[in-house]
C-alpha cells in the first residue's frame, strides 16, 4: 500500500544495505542511527552517537496475535520493501543494548515503523553521439529515477530539430518500451517557426526500471548539421520531468580521423597507427573506434580500413586531391599520388 507520500517511498532492502555500508557496517550502523539526549531509550543505549542523522527512536513494535506494543524504550524496527517470499519481509532493528544494525525478515503482520526515502528526480536524458560522414544518428532516450511501484505507463516530450535533422523512424528493439507492451506514436510539425517531433507512449504494463532506453530515435542529418538535442514539456504520466539532459550530435567528416573538425597530417597518422595495432586516441571519450570515426576514415568508401586510405588523407592536406573517393570517386586520381609502406621502424611516403 501507499504508504508514503508522492515522490516518497519505503526504502528496499538494497537500499537499507547501502545506508549501513555508508555508516561504516552493520556493526557499527545501529550506534550512529540512535537518537542521542532522549529519555525513551533505555539505558545504556550502547554506542549512540546519531552521527548520521537518523534519529531513531525506540518505538517497539506491535504484536499481530493481540495488538499489543512491546519493546517500548528497547528497540526500534523498521519494514523495508524487499518481499522474501511473498508472506515475509525484510526489516532492520536497533536495539538500546547493542550497536549494530540488525538485518533479519518475519510475517508482515508485524507493526514496525517506517522511514520514507525521497525518490531521485525524474530525469529524461539524450545519449551524445558521434555521427559519421553518412549522417546517420542514433539517438538514445532514457528515463531514470523511477521505480516499478510508481507505475508509469505513459511518457510524452517534445523535441526541437535543429536544421538539416529529420526523424527517420522511431526503434524500440531492446529497450524498456517493447517490454512494456505499448504504442508509440510521433509526427513533426512546425512550431514557432522551427520543425519538432512530437513523442508519446502508452503502454498496457508499468515501465520496468533498468538501464535500457526508452527508445531511440534514428536521425538523418545532412552534411552541415549538428549540435545540441534538447527535450521540452517532458511527461511520466502527468507527471512532469524536471531533469533534463540534452544529447551533443558531433559530426565527424570524411578524413577528421581525430575529431577536431579539421583535416591535418596527424589524422593520417592516428588511422596508420591503428592499421598497425597503435591506439593514438586511448584517452578519447567515447570509445575512440566507435562506428562514426570508422566511417570518416573510410575516406574512398569501400567499407574497409587500409594504407590506402591514409594515402588518401596524406593527398588531400597536400591538396593533390579537392573531393574524397567515397563522395565524387570520378574526381579523384586513378591511382593515389602517394604510396605508403612500413619499413621495420619506418613508414615510408612516396611517389606512386
Amino acid at each position: 500500500r501507499s504508504v508514503c507520500p508522492v515522490g516518497w517511498h519505503v526504502p528496499t532492502n538494497e537500499e537499507w544495505t547501502q545506508l549501513s555500508i555508508h555508516l561504516g557496517g552493520e556493526a557499527l550502523a545501529g550506534g550512529k542511527m540512535k537518537a542521542l539526549f532522549t529519555p525513551l531509550w533505555d539505558d545504556p543505549n550502547t554506542g549512540a552517537s546519531n552521527e548520521s542523522g537518523f534519529n531513531g527512536l525506540p518505538a517497539g513494535y506491535r504484536h499481530y496475535s493481540d495488538g499489543q506494543f512491546r519493546q517500548l524504550g528497547q528497540t526500534a524496527y523498521f519494514w523495508s520493501a524487499t518481499e522474501r517470499p511473498t508472506t515475509y519481509a525484510w526489516y532492520r532493528q536497533l536495539s538500546f543494548d547493542r550497536s549494530d544494525l540488525l538485518t533479519s525478515y518475519t510475517v508482515k503482520e508485524y507493526g514496525f515503523s517506517i522511514r520514507c526515502l525521497k525518490n531521485p528526480p525524474l530525469t529524461l536524458s539524450l545519449a551524445d553521439q558521434i555521427i559519421g560522414p553518412t549522417g546517420i544518428a542514433s539517438v538514445e532516450v532514457k528515463l531514470t529515477g523511477f521505480r516499478v511501484a510508481d507505475d508509469f505507463r505513459s511518457f510524452q516530450f517534445r523535441l526541437p530539430l535543429l536544421d538539416g535533422i529529420a526523424l527517420d523512424s522511431i526503434g524500440t528493439h531492446m529497450t524498456l518500451v517493447s517490454d512494456a507492451d505499448g504504442l508509440v506514436s510521433s509526427h513533426t510539425n512546425t512550431l514557432d517557426g522551427q520543425n519538432t517531433l512530437f513523442v508519446a507512449f502508452a503502454g498496457r504494463e508499468a515501465l520496468k526500471p533498468s538501464g535500457n532506453p526508452l527508445l531511440r530515435l534514428h536521425l538523418k542529418l545532412d552534411s552541415e548539421a549538428a549540435g545540441l538535442l534538447h527535450p521540452e514539456q517532458v511527461y511520466a504520466n502527468l507527471t512532469e520531468v524536471q531533469t533534463i539532459i540534452p544529447g551533443m550530435l558531433t559530426r565527424l567528416g570524411y578524413g577528421d580521423v581525430d575529431g577536431d573538425g579539421k583535416v591535418f597530417a596527424y589524422d593520417a597518422a592516428v588511422l596508420l597507427n591503428y592499421l598497425v595495432g597503435i591506439n593514438l586516441l586511448d584517452q578519447v571519450d567515447p570509445l575512440p573506434w566507435v562506428p562514426a570515426r570508422l566511417d570518416a576514415a573510410d575516406v574512398d568508401g569501400d567499407g574497409q580500413l587500409l594504407a590506402m586510405d591514409v594515402s588518401w588523407i596524406l593527398q588531400y592536406v597536400v591538396t593533390f586531391i579537392t573531393d574524397w573517393p567515397a563522395i565524387a570517386p570520378a574526381k579523384a586520381p586513378a591511382a593515389p599520388a602517394v604510396e605508403v609502406r612500413s619499413t621495420g621502424d619506418e613508414v615510408v611516403f612516396s611517389a606512386a
